[in-house]
């Protein structure tokens, strides 16, 4: 069968991960003298920018959430990323504290989102070589949950997750 990503034939897509990206790269470096260096520093320069951006911009504007018929918000979208309680793919999180959770309910406090969250038991890393998956945010979960119904403030959240389900 033939198989299509974003409209374009498998021959044109590119299965090494980051060849997409590495236009950008070559766009940082400017001369042949050091090219780390200067990729570096236009990565510092360009996140620099993004933070003055972020600081502009408004927290109220920053969020976007749509509710059901009875008023419970069913998802909250902010910076391109999405969470909702309806779906299985686009309800977890991991917190700054490392606790990988579940969202159960989303609401609003002052136009800023709210979780109630179920924290699953943290089970290891699905690979080791070359690195730790852990160190890049990927984890075995068990299919238990260690914590029920706990609050989780906006800003306690480190990354939005996804999550597949596989045997080993």
């Amino acid at each position: 069968f033939l198989c299509y990503h974003k409209g374009m034939p498998l021959d044109e897509f590119s299965t090494f991960p980051f060849e997409c990206f590495l236009t950008n790269v070559k766009k940082l470096v400017h001369s042949p003298n050091k090219p780390l260096q200067q990729i570096h520093r236009r990565i510092a320069e360009l996140l620099m920018r993004n933070e003055s951006d972020e600081k502009k911009n408004s927290t109220l504007d920053k969020f976007k959430f749509v509710s059901n018929r009875d008023n419970t918000v069913i998802n909250v979208s902010w910076d391109g990323k999405k969470l909702s309680t309806v779906g299985v793919r686009d309800r977890y999180l991991i917190l700054k504290d490392g606790k990988i959770c579940e969202v159960v309910k989303i609401f609003k406090q002052n136009d800023i989102p709210v979780f109630i969250c179920n924290a699953f038991i943290i089970k290891g890393n699905l690979y080791s070589i070359p690195i730790e998956s852990s160190k890049l945010h990927i984890f075995v979960c068990k299919n238990e949950l260690g914590m029920f119904n706990f609050k989780v403030e906006f800003e306690n959240i480190l990354y939005k997750m996804i999550r597949i389900l596989f045997s080993l």
